[in-house]
């Protein structure tokens, strides 16, 4: 008996349809960006800073969430359809809270590196970096807390600690120098650095000066506004940030 090839195609469809698609293996990918992304901002800027840390935590949520989320809401879905909460009209900012997660951190950045910080804008720039990363996923996070209910609020709380503390952890610095504001310290500079920024694989210098100080601390400040040599100096300094306003 002969076989109908074209039987045979459309069989072989059928069961390619019916098998349910393969995700990527969940350990491989975790450690892949565990490592992967502080070795990439290495290789980029020369540095594994809070951003690259931030990031590789905000991408690790994601992982863990594409890979848990299901399961819970297989697990607890039925529970949390009968228990539902009525929405209200500030359950929005839930939408404004999901896009502070990875939007918040970039436009911080964006308001800090684009602006030459000086004793005339560092309020309104440190505030509006404050504002963005904390007040802002802080706030919209409250709108959240009357859905965490029945036996998954132990994930639910989980899921907005780590979603609100990738923004505010890369802000929070920010927030309390424009609440606490400069002070005025005597520092000796022991040595200067101009901070370097790998670009297509050359260290290009950029306007930002590292200062080594005799106590160990390692300061910043940027050379348009202020003008940084070795010796012992009155300097005025946001604390928590790092940052030299100016010398004397």
């Amino acid at each position: 008996m002969r076989r109908d090839p074209r039987a045979e195609r459309a069989a072989r469809v059928t069961q390619t349809k019916s098998e349910p698609r393969k995700k990527p293996p969940f350990l491989p990918g975790v450690l892949a960006i565990a490592f992967g992304v502080p070795v990439i901002f290495w290789l980029k800027f020369g540095t594994i800073n809070g951003y690259a840390l931030a990031t590789t935590g905000f991408l690790l949520l994601l992982v863990f969430a594409i890979e848990f989320i299901p399961k819970l809401n297989q697990k607890y879905g039925a529970e949390l359809e009968a228990d539902r909460v009525e929405r209200r009209w500030y359950d929005q900012f839930g939408i404004v809270w999901l896009l502070a997660i990875p939007f918040a951190p970039l436009l911080g950045w964006v308001i800090q590196t684009t602006a030459t910080i000086g004793l005339q804008n560092w309020r309104w720039i440190f505030g509006l970096r404050g504002f963005v990363c904390v007040v802002l996923p802080l706030a919209s996070v409250l709108t959240l807390l009357r859905y965490v209910r029945g036996r998954a609020a132990p994930y639910a709380l989980l899921i907005l600690l780590v979603g609100t503390a990738f923004p505010v952890s890369t802000g929070i610095s920010a927030a309390l120098d424009f609440v606490r504001g400069p002070r005025w310290e005597s520092v000796e500079i022991v040595s200067l650095e101009r901070v370097t920024m790998i670009v297509n694989s050359h260290h290009t210098p950029t306007t930002i000066v590292s200062a080594t100080l005799s106590d160990g601390r390692v300061l910043e400040a940027n050379a348009a506004a202020v003008t940084l040599r070795t010796g012992a100096k009155r300097a005025l300094i946001l604390q928590h940030s790092g940052i030299i306003l100016a010398l004397e």
